[in-house]
């Protein structure tokens, strides 16, 4: 994949999120960000990729919410939504990621972010 193929996959789909240089597209489950993962946010794309080549990164999540793009540099794909909101729960996460209805599923707690 080349940083056109993430730039216009991760713009269509409002986010995705990138194993070993490659789009990762599960059919069901849920991403969930680890308490060591450093939540990042963007006012452009452009910038959040800019950010990933400079850092040379290969494994990542990003996604557009509320007027930001956000990056998350370390995540789990977990099956069950109970152990996902666990998870995310435990690790002080925001949001999981709901592969199955393509969409973020909010918690009530846990605000973790730097903007750049």
């Amino acid at each position: 994949m080349n940083k056109l193929e993430h730039y216009n996959y991760l713009q269509d789909n409002k986010g995705g999120t990138i194993k070993n240089g490659k789009i990762v597209e599960y059919k069901e489950g849920y991403q969930v960000a680890t308490q060591d993962s450093e939540e990042i946010e963007f006012d452009t794309i452009g910038r959040l990729l800019l950010y990933v080549d400079i850092c040379e990164l290969d494994n990542f999540g990003a996604w557009y919410d509320r007027g930001s793009w956000w990056l998350d540099l370390s995540s789990l794909h977990i099956q069950s939504k109970r152990k996902a909101l666990q998870v995310a729960r435990k690790e002080n996460q925001k949001a999981i990621y709901d592969w199955k209805n393509k969409k973020a599923i909010f918690l009530r707690r846990g605000e973790k972010n730097a903007k750049v």
